[in-house]
Order: C-alpha cells, then sequence, then structure tokens
C-alpha cells in the first residue's frame, strides 16, 4: 500500500494536472510527453484521482478499497479522450480525458459517499464510567459519526444513538476489525433492531 502510494505520489508530481471547465466535473487535463499506450494509461490513472476529488469522493473516501476497480481500470470509465498541443509551445501535450457521466455515477452511488442514516448501537460490558468515557471518545473520533447520543442504560449494557455521514458496511467492519469490540447477535440484543457489539477492553 505504502509502495503504491509512494508510485502515485511520484507520477502526479511528474504528470501536472490542468484544470477543466468547472462546470465539467468528469473531466480532466493531464500532461504526458507523448502519445504512447503507457503515457495514456498513467494519465487515465492520474484523471480518475482527479475526478473522484470532483465528485466529492476525497482522500478519506478514496482509501476505501471499494473505490480500487476504478483508480486499478480507469479505463472501462472513459468516454472520450484527445490530444491537444499549444501553438506556442510545439513540445508540451495534453490529453483531455472525459469520462462516463452515468457510469461513475452508478459506481459511487452505491457507496453512499454522502449519504446520512441514524441508526441504533448497542454495546455490552460497560463495566465502569471510565469504559464508557473510553467508548465513547472512540465512537466520537472515527470520522464518518457526525452525531453521537446514549438513547438507554440497563446494567453494563448502552445503547447509543449514532448519525452516520456514509457507508454502514465500511463502520461496522471497522468496529468488528478493533479488537476491544466483539460482534455479538441481534438475539443477543434488547434492541432488535440496534447493532450488537460488547466492549472487552
Amino acid at each position: 500500500m505504502i509502495k503504491i502510494l509512494f508510485v502515485f505520489l511520484i507520477i502526479s508530481f511528474t504528470y501536472p494536472v490542468f484544470a477543466e471547465d468547472q462546470q465539467d466535473a468528469y473531466a480532466a487535463s493531464i500532461a504526458v510527453t507523448d502519445q504512447s499506450e503507457s503515457q495514456r494509461i498513467t494519465a487515465f490513472a492520474i484523471a480518475a484521482h482527479v475526478v473522484a476529488d470532483n465528485l466529492n469522493a476525497g482522500a478519506s473516501v478514496k482509501q476505501q478499497e471499494d473505490l480500487s476497480p476504478l483508480f486499478a481500470h480507469p479505463e472501462q470509465y472513459v468516454a472520450s479522450f484527445s490530444y491537444v498541443t499549444d501553438p506556442e509551445q510545439p513540445d508540451a501535450l495534453e490529453i483531455k480525458v472525459r469520462f462516463d457521466r452515468d457510469a461513475l455515477q452508478q459506481f459511487f452511488a452505491p457507496k453512499n459517499v454522502q449519504q446520512s442514516q441514524r441508526f441504533d448501537l448497542q454495546i455490552s460490558g460497560i463495566s465502569s464510567e471510565q469504559s464508557l468515557n473510553a467508548l465513547t471518545q472512540y465512537l466520537t473520533q472515527i470520522d464518518s459519526v457526525k452525531s453521537l447520543t446514549i438513547k438507554q442504560v440497563n446494567g453494563e449494557s448502552v445503547v447509543f444513538g449514532l448519525k452516520l455521514q456514509g457507508n454502514q458496511a465500511n463502520f461496522i467492519q471497522r468496529l468488528i476489525t478493533d479488537q476491544r469490540l466483539v460482534s455479538l447477535s441481534a438475539e443477543d440484543s434488547n434492541e432488535p433492531s440496534a447493532l450488537c457489539f460488547k466492549w472487552i477492553a
């Protein structure tokens, strides 16, 4: 991952990106040295990142693995491209890349990049005020959590009300991979509609 990021940073500095018409969020112009296939493929990849940013899929979203198909095979989403030279600078060459609007809208839509949603999260194993504070701090530090309230406390079980910005599946995956939380089945919950975890920190 670090190696891939390092390569992309080198490419970014090697290939200048030129602003397109602000009304066209689906296009970008990239400087290239020639019209070879390797230069074209690299330019497509850079243009895909530019367009992703234009569509409000910023850096935090781009780190999600589910966007990898776009960055790995951007040519599948390209509607057209053309080369442009500057009469005053014959050696300067740009490739203008325009992505398929419908294809990208369909690609981003399932990921609910900008969608807000509310749901309950029940967490047991809260044996002290210190544990509750640690858990609350952990949850509020997650970027996608926009608001957090305590709806109910029952013994060592706490039901939180969350407002989430983004994909709920990614949020759940983050909880599952945290060693301080254990996922429980819905049968263990006092709130059937809530996500259920146990805090074991």
